[in-house]
């Protein structure tokens, strides 16, 4: 590949992230904020190209509603964001400086201050102090609308990071056995999502067997499948920053009949939420599509959560499926459909599906089976 297709593509790639700048910007003069300031993570990542993990040093890319962005940063970050951001202002500095007089330059002004939500509180504190009286408001009043309708793009790339996730699962079907320990296959499963391409697990894996499983976020233990018991798989991977998730519920043996009742009942549930997904619908509908039905079999207090949540860049992220979410569903959105039935004491079934609003309905990013799989 020649080097000026190369730079073409840099540029278009580089593009994106400052047309997003510009629709942050005007979220911003809609909402009267004036600056916005976001630690290390995917929302900065979102709007400058640039990611990386917050770390204890203070680096910041700091929003004005009508001036250009620019990095606070370590002055050993300077190669890296370079090479990665389109936004040519970083202001560096040395392990003997205080990093908060960069901000001398723009601590003045009425508007309201956008803090990162997710912002520690060890940076949080010297930046109230340096911006005084001013209103500070969460950073999610903008980034909430920008992220939450993903483009045709970002969508093909949580659709790879299901598949991956899927083959995945295929892959370690001949050791899910018994006496196999749950965190033996969590390990599996994470090494073969990394193999298949991911960057790493969207969230640390849940295998949930037997017992374990009627506790939804049960991690994976040392505990040894048994024969007869069911296992809850609930995993994901991001592949170019987009995360995928997914759960399974598998059988090591023939279930009971009690077990392939309830398994039929959170499937169908299942399939009554994603067929209530369509632009227009509201979030609750697709809760209650889900939840509805399941009391109806009765076991409506065995249902604990809500039934889905938004997934992107982060795994967890608007909007959220629940019983009060009045939000209108809008061509782009992404997020889980994911009912289930726990007993305690007994087992649980849950099954997910990543979902994306289409213009006629919705279309699914992961394809696992959600027959009842027995090994």
């Amino acid at each position: 590949m020649s080097n000026s297709i190369i730079h073409d593509r840099y540029l278009v790639y580089m593009d994106k992230f400052e047309r997003r700048t510009k629709r942050a910007q005007d979220l911003m003069h809609e909402r009267q904020i004036q600056t916005m300031i976001l630690l290390p993570g995917v929302n900065m990542y979102y709007l400058t190209g640039f990611l990386e993990e917050p770390m204890e040093r203070p680096l910041f890319a700091v929003f004005g509603v009508d001036r250009d962005p620019f990095f606070i940063a370590p002055a050993f970050y300077e190669e890296q964001i370079k090479e990665s951001t389109w936004i040519k202002d970083i202001r560096l500095w040395q392990e003997t400086q205080d990093p908060y007089n960069l901000f001398d330059s723009i601590k003045e002004g009425e508007g309201k201050v956008a803090l990162d939500d997710r912002l520690w509180a060890m940076f949080s504190i010297p930046i109230q102090r340096i911006f005084k009286s001013r209103e500070f408001v969460l950073a999610s009043l903008v980034s909430r609308d920008l992220r939450m309708r993903k483009s045709s793009e970002e969508i093909d790339l949580m659709r790879r990071a299901g598949q991956i996730a899927d083959h995945a699962l295929e892959s370690i079907l001949d050791e899910v056995k018994a006496g196999a320990t749950e965190g033996a296959l969590a390990a599996m499963l994470e090494y073969q999502m990394r193999s298949k391409g991911a960057e790493k697990p969207s969230f640390e894996s849940i295998v949930a067997s037997g017992p374990n499983s009627s506790m939804p976020h049960k991690r994976a233990s040392d505990k040894r499948l048994k024969k007869g018991e069911n296992v809850v798989f609930d995993f994901g991977c991001v592949y170019n920053g987009y995360c995928s998730d997914t759960t399974r519920t598998i059988f090591v043996g023939k279930p009971t009949d009690e077990m392939k009742k309830i398994y039929n009942i959170v499937l169908e549930a299942h399939e009554l939420a994603f067929r209530a997904v369509k632009p227009g619908a509201k979030a609750k509908d697709v809760d209650l599509a889900a939840r509805e039905y399941i009391t109806s079999q009765g076991y409506g207090p065995h249902f604990t959560h809500r039934t889905g949540h938004g997934v992107g860049l982060d795994v967890h992220e608007e909007p959220y499926i629940t019983r009060e979410n009045d939000q209108q569903l809008e061509e782009g959105m992404t997020f889980s459909v994911v009912p289930g039935i726990y007993l305690p004491g007994k087992f649980g079934v849950r099954i997910e599906d990543i979902v994306a609003v289409t213009s006629s309905g919705a279309t699914r990013l992961n394809k696992f089976t959600k027959e009842i799989v027995v090994v």
